[in-house]
């Protein structure tokens, strides 16, 4: 009665490693009827143990009656809920494209089924087992290339495939894959983070690619337009040079006409008439003057050998 006491009161993680448990549930024990031989109150830490009685699962702390008590005694048996993590579980087996590898798991997992688990004899290296199994059935069925490809998806992969085998969910529920490291032919090991790293970097390359490009088109047309301010700039400093030259010319001219004009009155002559030839005069355009046409070959006299001489 002593020691049934003790493993009903003790923390579950300690009870489960007694003698008679099984890793995960603890031995069987007489439940002790505390009040008047018949009520009993069990502390049960919900979320993380169970209490099996007679087959019956109880997940929190709930008083028992039994009334027959002077007739037959209660057992139970308390399951751990939430045991440790599974660490470093190696799993190996031969790829679909036929390479060596191994997998090194760790899993957080949890008990679903306690009855199960409490009628176990080995449930810890039994669901070992099991998640080795999955994991090396998982190796076999992808490349070695995807698996070393991994970007964060192959521990999902890995839950996803460990809670959907019946023969886990049906008594645990695999939480988390902690980890996933592939481990094997150091060569091809690094062949595959050389692959995966080139896969990263690939998208950067294109970018930079395009922005290159981009940069090359702005540019050219950045010279584009300066080449032609340039133009408009030298077509208008040379405008504003005529100008000013056109300016410069009928300047002298009026000078000379207005000079003229004086001379003109010095010597008697009407200005004004003076005056009048001279603004004609500058409202002509010039005259071109047709060139003089080179005498033919056929006008001139033949020549005269000095025979005929």
């Amino acid at each position: 009665m002593k020691l049934s006491q003790q493993i009903s009161r003790a923390s579950i993680y300690d009870v489960v490693k007694l003698s008679g448990g099984n890793g995960l549930a603890s031995p069987t024990f007489e439940i002790p009827a505390e009040f008047f031989g018949i009520f009993s109150w069990q502390y049960v830490e919900e979320g993380t143990e169970a209490l099996i009685i007679d087959g019956q699962i109880i997940q929190r702390a709930d008083p028992v009656v039994n009334l027959l008590s002077f007739f037959r005694r209660k057992y139970g048996r308390r399951v751990l809920l939430r045991p440790a993590p599974l660490i470093d579980l190696s799993a190996n087996a031969l790829t679909s494209d036929q390479m060596a590898l191994t997998l090194t798991v760790s899993v957080n997992y949890a008990v679903c089924n306690a009855q199960q688990v409490a009628a176990m004899e080995r449930p810890i290296e039994t669901i070992r087992q099991l998640v080795i199994g999955t994991v090396a059935e998982h190796i076999r069925t992808d490349t070695l290339l995807n698996i070393l490809s991994d970007n964060g998806v192959l521990r999902n992969e890995l839950c996803e495939r460990l809670n959907h085998a019946p023969s886990i969910r049906e008594i645990f529920n695999v939480v988390e894959v902690l980890k996933a490291l592939p481990t094997g032919d150091e060569r091809l090991i690094e062949l595959g983070r050389k692959v995966r790293e080139a896969e990263m970097r690939q998208p950067l390359i294109d970018l930079e690619g395009r922005n290159q490009t981009a940069a090359y088109a702005y540019d050219h047309q950045i010279s584009m337009l300066k080449a032609h301010l340039d133009d408009q700039v030298r077509a208008s400093e040379h405008q504003r040079d005529m100008q000013r030259r056109q300016t410069e010319l009928d300047a002298q001219n009026f000078q000379s006409m207005a000079a003229s004009i004086a001379l003109a009155a010095s010597t008697g002559a009407d200005p004004a008439r003076v005056a009048e030839v001279f603004l004609t005069m500058a409202r002509q355009p010039p005259e071109l003057k047709a060139p003089t046409p080179i005498p033919s070959t056929e006008a001139l006299p033949p020549e005269i050998s000095p025979k005929e001489s």
